[in-house]
């Protein structure tokens, strides 16, 4: 049988794992909200969270968005990229008014092509956060 989610009045409400994380509608008319893609196997699974699981802001399904390792990656490197770019615009003549453009440029710059490459990952799926 598939996930399903519970409404006040009672009904059990069949979903759709692609329906994570959205709300339904019940025909009493309230709308439903459908766990995370993650709860929604966990209870397919058999493994239904306790009605207080995730209280603490630490345990998964707690509303606080986590980084996964890929997500931590590119934290790194923009922190990275921004500290290299600070150290080439002081190795140029940082007094002039076109050392600080391009110091300012190359910053600009290597942030736009990490959020680029940021993008083409998560077009092929990679994720950066989990629930």
């Amino acid at each position: 049988m598939g996930p399903t989610v519970q409404c006040e009045c009672g009904r059990e409400l069949p979903v759709r794992l692609g329906q994570a994380g959205t709300t339904v509608s019940c025909p009493c008319g309230r709308s439903v909200r459908v766990p995370p893609l993650s709860q929604l196997r966990r209870d397919v699974a058999g493994e239904v969270e306790p009605a207080d699981a995730g209280k603490d802001g630490n345990s998964p399904g707690s509303g606080r968005p986590r980084l996964t390792a890929v997500g931590w990656v590119f934290v790194a490197l923009a922190v990275a990229a921004l500290l290299a770019a600070g150290f080439a615009a002081t190795a140029l003549d940082m007094g002039s008014a076109e050392g600080d453009f391009f110091g300012a440029l190359l910053g600009v710059g290597t942030l736009l092509l990490l959020g680029a490459a940021a993008v083409f990952l998560r077009v092929f799926g990679f994720r950066f956060f989990r629930d």
